[in-house]
């Protein structure tokens, strides 16, 4: 057996992770068992959409593409996984033909004037023939330089969990119903987790008419640890610098104000519950503290802009919408990498992974978790539907419908502009009487997100959570390649994947339907067709279809079952169809990466923290 790798971790399912992409089976065959027999852990992908939601998915150490001939676009997933900040630093390794090395040289060269290659990420060659030994060479070399920074234990405590596994077992046993399931989750959990009291009860502090600073502050004194937090936070620069420090927990409520303390207590609460354990999965602490954090901050405006009365409901609900998850990979090993491999496999959406191998769902076990911490029935409704627009539509109480309504299209505007990840990037198209109801029945628009990014940095200097990028961005002057028309019908006018294809640097218009003419210029067609109505097809002997002066790429988002359609050609494809319930942005970015050519470039729009937040 070939010499392990010395810079290798030696603890048990501890080996590093590589991620095989190739089209040819022979090929990914003998890669993929001579990495193992070097004690490599390998997860496969035979297409590059695959590998690209893998990639995102479980963050491997090593990504080794098999290049050809007749796939030389697909050197384009590293240009695609160096834009994500999960996967920048991931390393690469092109195997190639000789002849087509040149070609990967210059695209890996006209990466690195942008920022985007250095340190961001290594791309290395191999080129055929070559033997396995000079292969190993390489991947060694490369595992042991990437330098990925450890961000993930920032607020952690060393609490390692033993794993049971006949529990782990039962949750994919569909003989058990599922309130058995639950109640063995909640079992285990009870001698682990309590989400504390000090917060719930700040939260009906808070909304009562009649409470008052000394009634908050007596809540906060009695927990040691939150009143740590508060006090620590009303005496950072951002506070300090104005007002001078305090030690009083009263005169920290009136510093930080009633409604940003009972955030900043819930935030830290949910830290505390998110520890993280099981790292083999992908799922990134960080990721999901950010996602959560800015499908609050968002669900929040939605309510506050709307003149809703509760906004700070709206919060906490977005900031535990994704509570389920924690406990599937923290206390039950095998469970989370089986349901994200179902989930990047079938390119379907994370519940819906859950749902096909569990029968219930992270926010079904969210709701039963909050209801037995005793929350307000309108956080753990919003929890329990927050996948569920037509479940939120046919809810009576207009205030509890409103929270849902506000947590259910945060979560696809946090996803739709990149705020941390969700286990998946699957966009629901947000129900136009939703949209109307927070009065953006186009979709929010730069100064929305704007006012979400701004405070984001201001919640990261409170909680001492080393920064993120977050900012607007716009397409890089020159490096589009064609506008996007989005012919919606009658459906409402916007749609998340709108607000993400411009975060990606593709600019969008709006059209109720495509020219009849197809005189007017642009590059690719997104359309949704209406039930019954004609696809805006012409088809031709010759299988090639559409004629002269049309867009050469279409992109049909329909609602016909999954089972119905067709095995997709992302690659080279001219019509592609894509099930609006299973519509991942990464598979719309990479069909339109490959057709154009290129991943079109961006640039930040707007300071990426308040003036007010910088040290002085």
């Amino acid at each position: 057996m070939a010499q392990r790798d010395t810079s290798c971790r030696e603890g048990p399912g501890d080996e590093p992770l590589i991620l095989l992409f190739s089209r040819r089976r022979r090929i990914r065959d003998i890669i993929a068992v001579g990495l193992l027999q070097c004690r490599y852990r390998v997860i496969r992908a035979s297409t590059p959409h695959v590998a690209i939601l893998r990639a995102a998915q479980f963050v491997p150490d090593l990504v080794i593409l098999d290049i050809t001939e007749k796939n030389l676009r697909d050197i384009l997933i590293v240009n695609r996984l160096h834009r994500a900040e999960r996967t920048r630093r991931t390393a690469f390794l092109a195997v190639v033909p000789p002849g087509a090395a040149g070609t990967i040289e210059q695209i890996r060269k006209k990466r690195e004037p942008t920022g985007g290659g250095g340190a961001e990420g290594n791309i290395e060659l191999v080129r055929f023939p070559f033997r396995f030994a000079e292969l190993l060479k390489k991947v060694r070399t490369l595992v042991g330089r990437t330098e990925g920074v450890d961000i993930e234990g920032v607020g952690e405590k060393e609490d390692p969990r033993s794993v049971n596994e006949h529990i782990a077992r039962s949750l994919f046993d569909g003989d058990i119903p599922v309130e058995t399931k639950l109640q063995r989750i909640a079992s285990v959990l009870h001698k682990q987790w309590a989400f504390p009291h000090t917060v719930i009860k700040a939260l009906d502090i808070i909304g009562s008419e009649a409470s008052c600073c000394d009634e908050l502050a007596r809540c906060i004194r009695s927990d040691m640890s939150a009143s740590a937090a508060v006090l620590r936070v009303a005496n950072t620069v951002y506070y300090a610098k104005r007002h001078g420090k305090v030690s009083d927990i009263r005169e920290a409520i009136v510093r930080i104000g009633f409604s940003e303390t009972r955030n900043l207590l819930s935030c830290f609460a949910l830290i505390d519950l998110s520890s993280r354990v099981y790292t083999k999965s992908g799922f990134s602490r960080i990721d999901f503290w950010f996602h959560s954090l800015g499908t609050a901050l968002i669900a929040e405006k939605l309510c506050a802009d709307a003149g809703f009365g509760r906004p700070e409901l709206a919060f906490l609900a977005g900031l535990i919408h994704d509570l389920g998850k924690i406990p599937l990979d923290n206390s039950f090993e095998h469970v989370f990498p089986s349901l994200l491999e179902k989930c990047s496999g079938e390119v379907i959406s994370f519940d819906a992974a859950e749902g096909a191998l569990m029968n219930f769902t992270h926010a079904d076990l969210g709701h039963y978790l909050t209801g037995e911490w005793n929350f307000p029935s309108v956080i753990s409704s919003a929890i329990l539907n927050h996948h569920r627009p037509e479940r939120i539509l046919r809810t009576t109480p207009l205030a509890e419908r409103i929270v849902q309504e506000a947590v259910f299209t945060a979560n696809q505007l946090a996803k739709a502009v990149n705020i941390g990840h969700s286990c998946d990037e699957i966009l629901r198209e947000a129900p136009k009487r939703m949209l109307e109801r927070f009065n953006i029945p186009a979709g929010p628009g730069d100064a929305f997100f704007t006012s979400v990014f701004r405070r984001l940095h201001l919640f990261e200097r409170y909680l001492d959570i080393p920064p993120r990028e977050f900012t607007l961005s716009r397409p890089r002057a020159g490096t589009v390649p064609g506008d996007i028309l989005f012919a919606h019908g009658r459906h409402a006018p916007f749609h998340p994947l709108l607000r993400a294809l411009h975060h990606q640097g593709y600019t969008v218009r709006v059209v109720k339907q495509l020219p009849s003419d197809h005189s007017s210029d642009f590059g690719a067609a997104i359309i949704m067709p209406e039930p019954g109505r004609p696809l805006d097809i012409v088809l031709y002997d010759d299988g090639e279809g559409e004629e002269e002066g049309t867009p050469a790429l279409k992109i049909f988002l329909t609602d016909a079952g999954s089972e119905e359609m067709p095995e997709q050609n992302l690659a080279g494809g001219r019509t592609v169809f894509i099930d609006s319930r299973r519509l991942d942005v990464r598979v719309v970015l990479h069909a339109l990466d490959t057709f154009f050519g290129q991943v079109p470039e961006t640039e930040r729009m707007g300071p990426e923290a308040p003036e007010s937040d910088r040290e002085e």
